[in-house]
């Protein structure tokens, strides 16, 4: 009877939250789009928040995005791309609390950032990567575990590292 009742909830609640995305607050809605368990219904939440995501992209839970909901901060991923569990994109960085900070010039002329963040077709992003504002993933691309990409990434390369940084480059697919 309970797992009756489970299959029940889980089946309405999938359903509700497809049908009825704008009734959830913006916090809420992140909060789907970080944790739910079903992938297509993360997909139509980050589509809610500023992040495109292209036919047979998997974004796994704990997905964590940093933007704003304004054009500057848009995140594109395009077709097929692997998103591993923790990955972090930043397309928005500041100090934000700290005006002492956010008026020091070092500080301000050179790590407050507002950018976009592109993600080409078919990349693979290993858990934990950090990708920071204004950077482009060129095509096949692979990320591996843990790294932070700071700088654009050259298509089939396989980077690594922190800062991240291209190990090796893999010959293009047909």
């Amino acid at each position: 009877m309970i797992v009756s009742f489970l299959k029940s909830f889980d089946s309405f609640l999938f359903d509700w939250l497809q049908a009825h995305p704008d009734q959830l607050p913006v916090r809420m809605q992140k909060l789907v789009a970080w944790h739910y368990p079903d992938a297509r219904v993360r997909k139509l939440y980050w589509s809610r928040l500023n992040v495109t995501m292209g036919e047979g992209t998997f974004p796994n839970p704990g997905l964590l995005v940093v933007n704003t909901l304004d054009s500057e901060a848009r995140i594109t991923i395009g077709e097929r791309v692997s998103i591993a569990p923790g990955v972090i994109l930043i397309a928005d960085s500041s100090p934000g609390n700290s005006a002492l900070l956010m008026n020091h010039s070092e500080v301000a002329g050179r790590l407050v950032r507002c950018a976009p963040i592109t993600i080409e077709d078919d990349v693979w992003i290993g858990a934990g990567v950090i990708i920071l504002p204004g950077v482009t993933v060129g095509k096949g691309a692979v990320l591996g575990a843990g790294a932070v990409v700071i700088a654009d990434v050259p298509p089939f390369a396989v980077v690594a590292g922190v800062p991240g940084r291209p190990i090796r480059s893999l010959a293009p697919f047909a």
